[in-house]
């Protein structure tokens, strides 16, 4: 495991490389000199001075991220005084500095020498860590480091309403196969979970085992579950297949399953606390399988069974893979059962999001600093600016999951920092956070689901408003639809290029609907373009669907045979009408001896037929060329 030490000076650097030997390092001897040692002289309370700072310390950590990939990498810091994390604190302070760099850097495991005051995180990030407890993957804020930052900001600033958004709630996804938990747990991310991705033996040990503490529960709110976890590092003989405990056949042998392994996952007499509780104290419990079938398919029965019985409100299954980030959310029954406070709900400010979780940020107009600043105070937005450009750097080589999830959470957090307030870089890092998701979506192999795309475009529309309330009221409409169409455009290029026709043959109505309603905008003043931009919308909304296509023609059918008998009884029967109706429609017959009204009538009729032809051939050519 790649490893870099930050420390205030040679001593405290020099010690730090003490603890590197230990765990098998080469010797540090001199730290100056050393390219695993970055040491900062005390730095005076110069704003220039400090902004240089986080500029070089970031550069600098940032590459040796980049060269370690995919490899964990560890940065040891000499202290730091939890209660002064403060990204936004006195400009050349220490703490302030490693509050903007543990932002700046979400993938990277923090390990603190002496940490001043109460730990906040119970001994994950101190030096005895390192060689007690197993490597916990950092990207989805597992611990709460990052969201301690922002609450040490927010609580500094309330009287200004700073509004970072922060996870209270924590989720798990336990599966071998790292792509999938760390989709699994990205979308909790997403969702406003601070979420662990599960993929290790001791890990799973280490969290839900009760040794160590067995009157404490596990703390998660949402489990998510494979069935057959065959970790690489698992004991020969523990069967974790199924998830209550049982005695294998015969009697002879030690109990198994998984509750028996991990005390925290049971429900029976053994797995409570001392004062009654449950270990398992989630509040959603969701199996997230491929459904293998044979001898598989009784024991996935018989945990569904097992989970649904002791957790008849929170269970949940959902087969693998799914058809996205909101099909996951949508299949494990999350919108329904995270509802806002303001629907009688205990989940965030909208459904699906986790409790006391706000986003998008409140309305401008709101009291606090919502409406009183115009953009994100500066070193935000300096932080914001470092995880867009590592996030747009990984655009160009993110072809697995995992790297299009980091790139994710790189542009969720910048966009969750800036709260929309730069709106230009706030749309910057919407976009890149759309793109990545959508990629690691695409970036499962086999997957025959549709994606669900109507949440994702709702999603897009509504924060693309909010963004836009921070332009002039009359730009607003228009600076929106613009984003929208932007973000429509690349991920209709994504699918594209994975072969996903359908998604972007939806993508592409959805682009050219927000397109027509930014034209629509832009030549509000100008009456005379209005009947071209309707007969426009109309065709649109035919192609986006055979159905309407079929039904509009057989509307226009029906309405002109009503008119055509309407004028032309009793002299013609009904049969006549339909036959002259249909005949003008489909052959462009139009019939010169019939009186004026029906002359009128027949050339209209085989003008919208030559029209409606046009758009059937242009669907026609659509569905066959996939273009």
């Amino acid at each position: 495991m790649p490893y870099l030490i930050l420390a205030q000076s040679q001593v405290t650097a020099r010690a730090l490389g003490a603890w590197l030997e230990l765990l098998g390092e080469a010797e540090v001897k001199d730290p100056s000199s050393d390219s695993r040692c970055l040491v900062v002289e005390y730095i005076t309370k110069n704003r220039d001075q400090g902004v240089e700072l986080f500029e070089t310390a970031a550069s600098r950590i940032s590459l040796a991220v980049a060269d370690a990939s995919p490899l964990p990498f560890t940065v040891l810091v000499d202290s730091v005084e939890p209660g002064r994390l403060d990204p936004l604190g006195e400009s050349g302070s220490w703490d302030s500095l490693l509050a903007m760099l543990i932002l700046t850097l979400p993938e990277v495991r923090w390990i603190f020498g002496v940490i001043s005051g109460k730990d906040p995180w119970n001994g994950w990030h101190s030096l005895p860590s390192l060689p007690a407890k197993p490597w916990r993957n950092p990207l989805h804020d597992p611990t709460g480091l990052r969201n301690h930052v922002r609450f040490v900001a927010n609580k500094n600033r309330e009287e200004r309403n700073l509004g970072l958004a922060q996870r209270s709630q924590c989720a798990a996804a336990l599966d071998e196969e790292v792509h999938y938990a760390m989709f699994h747990a990205y979308t909790a991310y997403r969702f406003g979970y601070r979420a662990d991705s599960v993929t290790s033996w001791q890990l799973t040990e280490e969290l839900f085992d009760s040794k160590e503490e067995p009157d404490k529960n596990h703390g998660f709110h949402l489990l998510m579950e494979d069935v057959n976890l065959y970790f690489p590092d698992r004991p020969a003989g523990k069967k974790l297949s199924t998830f209550q405990e049982f005695r294998p056949d015969g009697g002879k042998e030690e109990n198994q399953g998984r509750a028996c392994h991990c005390k925290k996952l049971g429900y029976g007499d053994g797995h409570k606390t001392t004062t009654g509780e449950p270990l398992e104290s989630s509040v959603f419990r969701i199996v997230v399988t491929s459904g293998h079938t044979g001898a598989s398919e009784d024991t996935i029965g018989r945990n569904r069974e097992y989970v649904k019985r002791h957790k008849p409100g929170g269970w949940g299954f959902v087969l693998k893979p799914t058809g996205g980030m909101f099909d996951l959310w949508s299949k494990a029954r999350m919108f329904e059962r995270l509802k806002p406070p303001s629907r009688g709900g205990n989940g965030g400010s909208r459904a699906g999001l986790a409790p006391g979780f706000v986003w998008p940020p409140d309305k401008v107009g709101a009291t606090g600093a919502s409406q009183a600043s115009h953009s994100a105070p500066g070193k935000l937005m300096l932080v914001a600016t470092h995880l867009i450009r590592r996030a747009d750097a990984l655009r160009t080589d993110a072809n697995t999951v995992e790297e299009c999830i980091r790139g994710a959470v790189l542009a969720t957090d910048a966009l969750e920092l800036l709260g929309f307030r730069t709106p230009t870089l706030a749309l910057q890092a919407l976009e890149l956070k759309q793109w990545f998701e959508t990629k690691a979506e695409v970036a499962f192999v086999g997957v025959g689901h549709h994606f669900q795309l109507t949440r994702r475009f709702k999603e897009i529309e509504r924060e693309t408003q909010v963004a836009a309330r921070f332009h002039s009221r009359g730009r607003r409409d228009a600076a929106a639809l613009d984003a929208s169409v932007t973000i429509a455009n690349r991920l209709a290029l994504i699918f594209r290029d994975a072969g996903q026709f359908d998604e972007n043959e939806e993508c592409l109505r959805k682009l050219r609907w927000w397109n027509r309603k930014l034209s629509f905008i832009r030549a509000r003043n100008k009456p005379y373009l209005w009947p071209g931009f309707a007969v426009l919308a109309y065709a649109e909304w035919m192609i986006s669907s055979l159905a309407w296509l079929l039904l509009s023609v057989a509307t226009w059918m029906l309405l002109i045979s009503l008119i055509w008998w309407a004028w032309t009884q009793p002299s013609h029967s009904w049969r006549e009408a339909v036959q002259g109706a249909v005949g003008s429609f489909v052959g462009a017959n139009v019939e010169p001896n019939q009186g004026e009204g029906i002359v009128f009538l027949s050339s209209l009729s085989s003008l919208l037929g030559f029209f409606h032809l046009g758009v059937f051939v242009s669907f026609l050519y659509s569905a066959i060329a996939r273009k």
